[in-house]
């Protein structure tokens, strides 16, 4: 079976960095990458998790792929403030350093995903999700596979472009039918 994200294999080969520290941006190199990469964005920002909380589980999932080197919560928190600092161009960071808000932020991903998949099986359960909607979730998730694959071999510019727009093409058409719910008329206040 193929790795939960090909984008963590590049990762996943180069953590050797933990025994020896002579990559040390190597780990950072690897979550900024991910975090530009365009089906990334678009996938974060229509999520329910904030981007501190995918840096996060991103920092957990590297550190489940590499179990010989244990990695404490003052080294993840240390990589989180790290990749936060690379990608808030000066911005304050809402996502505390500590040990502790750490773990806080770890738990609060860990529901929200877990509130995700109930989610999912509700609709499903209930009809609003009818079953062959869950099967073209099935088909997305295996044209995710693809694109991560022919990213990981490398294929051609072309190929890849394709297999990307076609992806896509397949988040909006499914996550289509829920944007009549969405209100239009009212804007939330942003926060400064």
């Amino acid at each position: 079976m193929i790795r939960t994200f090909c984008l963590l294999n590049c990762i996943h080969r180069g953590l050797k960095y933990l025994e020896n520290q002579k990559n040390d941006n190597f780990v950072l190199n690897s979550i900024m990458s991910i975090l530009n990469d365009e089906i990334v964005k678009v996938l974060l920002k229509n999520s329910i998790l904030t981007e501190g909380q995918f840096i996060t589980l991103l920092i957990e999932r590297i550190s489940d792929l590499y179990r010989d080197h244990r990695v404490t919560y003052d080294e993840k928190a240390k990589l989180r403030e790290c990749v936060l600092t690379n990608i808030s161009n000066n911005r304050k960071s809402s996502v505390g350093k500590t040990r502790g808000s750490y773990r806080r932020v770890l738990e609060q991903a860990a529901n929200n995903v877990i509130k995700a998949i109930y989610t999912i099986f509700l609709l499903g359960y209930t009809g609003i999700l009818d079953s062959p909607s869950l099967i073209s979730y099935v088909d997305l998730s295996e044209s995710i596979r693809s694109y991560l694959e022919a990213q990981s071999k490398e294929e051609n510019k072309e190929t890849i472009s394709y297999l990307k727009s076609q992806l896509m093409n397949l988040i909006m058409t499914y996550s289509q039918p829920f944007f009549k719910y969405k209100s239009t008329g009212i804007k939330k206040k942003s926060k400064k």
